[in-house]
Formats: C-alpha cells, sequence, structure tokens
C-alpha cells in the first residue's frame, strides 16, 4: 500500500514462491505508480534494484528489473558481469572477455533484450554475440590471428515486430515491458 516500489522488488527476488507470476507482480506494480525498467547489462544487478524515478519529484522509485529474470543465467557468471561493468566495462567484447562469460549467458541476454544500453536490439545484440564468440574462442585458443581485429560488414537485420519482441520477453524472462499479450489479440477478441 504505501511502498509498492520496494515490494515489487523484493517479492520479485524471492520467486518463485506461490501463486502470482512475475508479470503479475509488474503489473500491479505498474497500476500502482510504480516505473520498471528492463533488464540491461549495464545496469541491472542479479536482484532487481530500485532506482531513482524518471520523474524527480516522484514519491516512488523505479524497479530496475533484475538479472534473475533471465531464465537459464547463472548467479556467479552475472557476478563477474556486475564486477567486470563495475570496473569499467562498457562494450560486449569487453563484457565477455572481462567477465569470461559463456557463450550460451551472452545468449541468453541477448534474446532477453538485455544489451539496449549498447544501442542493440535483441537481433543485434544476437548477432554480435555469434561473432563474439568466434573472436574470444580464437584469442584463447591461441589461433594464428588472435588478438587481430576480425572485420565484418554490417548485416541488414529483419526488425523484429512488437508481437515477436513480447513473445520473446516472455519466453526469456516471463514478463514483457513492452505491451500485454491479448493487446494483439484484442481487435479479434472485441469483433467476436
Amino acid at each position: 500500500c504505501w511502498y509498492p516500489d520496494a515490494f515489487c522488488a523484493a517479492i520479485l527476488n524471492s520467486q518463485p514462491m506461490g501463486f502470482y507470476q512475475p508479470a503479475q507482480l509488474v503489473r500491479d506494480a505498474r497500476e500502482h505508480g510504480v516505473e520498471v525498467r528492463a533488464v540491461d547489462v549495464l545496469h541491472s544487478d542479479w536482484d532487481c534494484t530500485l532506482e531513482p524515478a524518471s520523474d524527480p519529484s516522484a514519491r516512488l522509485k523505479a524497479v530496475r528489473l533484475g538479472m534473475r529474470q533471465v531464465k537459464g543465467l547463472q548467479g556467479a557468471e552475472i557476478q563477474r558481469l556486475v564486477a567486470a561493468r563495475d570496473a569499467g566495462a562498457r562494450t560486449l567484447a569487453d563484457l565477455a572477455r572481462t567477465a569470461r562469460l559463456s557463450r550460451r549467458s551472452l545468449e541468453l541476454l541477448a534474446e532477453a533484450d538485455a544489451f539496449r544500453s549498447m544501442g542493440m536490439d535483441r537481433r543485434a545484440a544476437l548477432w554480435a554475440v555469434k561473432g563474439e564468440g568466434t573472436e574470444a574462442a580464437a584469442d584463447r585458443d591461441g589461433s594464428l590471428l588472435s588478438g587481430l581485429p576480425l572485420f565484418e560488414a554490417a548485416a541488414a537485420l529483419p526488425v523484429m515486430s512488437l508481437p515477436q519482441h513480447v513473445a520473446e520477453d516472455y519466453r526469456t524472462a516471463g514478463l514483457s515491458l513492452k505491451a500485454h499479450p491479448c493487446a494483439f489479440f484484442r481487435p479479434l477478441l472485441d469483433e467476436m
């Protein structure tokens, strides 16, 4: 009633715990005036945290979703990512190498759309992660070309539609801040 921001962050950090799914908890928080921000490699910790709201006069804090929301991630790897970020890593290559992130974790973060602050949506991030994995392996395994930048022409990837983004959000994190899935069926349902 009085602190829906702190309540939302705390109960999300306690998941899984029962009847209410994260999507329902986030929806309820938003209905009570809480700003909820997406998982992001440059801003999220393992747990959900409170941040200053966009509106400086707001009574409530914003809830930053933690990387624990991304299905399949391991806490130990994310702690290394946070430490690398705190030490100054700001690019995908820096984070991957400094934190020694597995290719699978990088792919999960890309699929969860967690590289937006680096200017990459989920497709661009996944493309970059796939390329970064090859370069990191060459550096680690002592390839003939290790240390040399691998130049690649920019690829024109197809833009994902909003329904595709929402479906991927639910698949990877169990919730979406972009739209509710029923919104795409509302005209058809109203017609029926």
